[in-house]
């Protein structure tokens, strides 16, 4: 699974990372896609980028923990 974050995320950049998890900032081929909703005009700029069908996970007041586990659930969440 390829993780694609926002820039501005570096800190959950670097958590995913600690924890095995393929983590880019280009989002061309992610299958998961993370943003947070105070850079929501990022996310409208990347929506051309996905390929196909991209987990989206708003990031704004979650932990490392929420996240992984909204991840591994393919739970989701409110966008904005």
């Amino acid at each position: 699974m390829k993780i694609g974050l926002e820039y501005g995320l570096e800190e959950l950049y670097t958590q995913l990372l600690k924890k095995g998890y393929n983590v880019t900032y280009d989002v061309s081929q992610s299958d998961v896609y993370i943003y947070q909703a105070s850079l929501y005009e990022g996310l409208l700029n990347q929506m051309d980028s996905f390929e196909d069908k991209v987990f989206i996970i708003n990031a704004n007041n979650k932990t490392i923990e929420e996240i992984e586990n909204i991840i591994l659930e393919k739970r989701y969440s409110a966008l904005f």
